[in-house]
């Protein structure tokens, strides 16, 4: 039986490589080390509006939603894109920026392996060591304006 993670990669990977614009053969791409503290393509209120969608979306809710009592505030581990100073806010409360040597097991894991900041595309992934749950999807900035575009979810065995 092939891993749901697995599934979930690989679709990810292909929908990002499917938007290539074939007119520019050039992508200005960043690969985020998870271990350093900035980004620098997108500032502070981008990643914050661009994290409150995120933590907004049905799919994410739905995990949040049966522990609602016991899972806020809900907290993140920072990373090179959730850095300690974003002011993010979901369900009426602010979001626990937590360094990762201190998280708990009811802490959200977000990554986001490929970011191209001239387009302004991120892949992102959310892991939620308590449920197990796993959320994929691609942030893109249309009309002015992010747009979250969920590929894929699921409870992890």
């Amino acid at each position: 039986m092939v891993n749901k993670n697995v599934i979930l990669v690989l679709l990810f990977f292909m929908v990002i490589l499917s938007c290539k614009d074939k007119r520019n053969t050039e992508i200005k791409s960043v690969v985020v080390d998870q271990s350093t503290d900035s980004l620098g393509c997108f500032a502070i209120k981008e990643r914050e509006i661009i994290l409150n969608k995120i933590l907004a979306t049905d799919d994410l809710q739905t995990y949040l939603k049966p522990l609602q009592e016991r899972s806020l505030p809900l907290e993140i581990v920072i990373n090179k894109f959730i850095t300690p100073d974003l002011r993010i806010r979901t369900n009426g409360q602010d979001v626990i920026l937590r360094d990762s040597s201190s998280k708990i097991e009811r802490t959200f894991e977000f990554s986001f392996p490929n970011i191209d900041c001239e387009k302004q595309i991120l892949g992102f992934s959310v892991w939620y060591e308590f449920e197990h749950a796993n959320i994929v999807g691609i942030v893109r900035k249309l009309n002015e304006k992010w747009a979250i575009e969920i590929i894929g979810h699921g409870i992890v065995d």
